[in-house]
């Protein structure tokens, strides 16, 4: 009788583990795909406004400070895209 109880008490221990196994890869995927989707939905829309509140100062004083950088960055009258906040952060530091 404990032999059968051991043979049976294993082949459950296999399949909580195949279980376990079974579940951890389909958190895996589902992570994954999750952070598919987030990466190509759009970016946090940022102004200038916005980060001159972030640096605590005002529009006219802000665009002055970006003045050496405003060629690279192509400015227009249209919300930041996430390559040119990033370039203003590495100009003047994170607020």
């Amino acid at each position: 009788m404990h032999r059968r109880f051991f043979k049976y008490s294993l082949r459950a221990v296999q399949n909580v583990e195949k279980r376990v196994i079974l579940i951890i890869v389909t958190v895996n995927i589902i992570v994954f795909i999750f952070v598919q989707i987030f990466s190509i939905m759009p970016a946090k829309v940022t102004t200038l406004k916005q980060l001159a509140i972030e640096y605590c100062v005002c529009r006219n004083t802000f665009r002055k400070w970006i003045k050496p950088i405003e060629k690279q960055l192509k400015l227009t009258r249209q919300p930041l895209r996430e390559w040119q906040v990033k370039m203003i952060f590495e100009f003047l530091d994170m607020p």
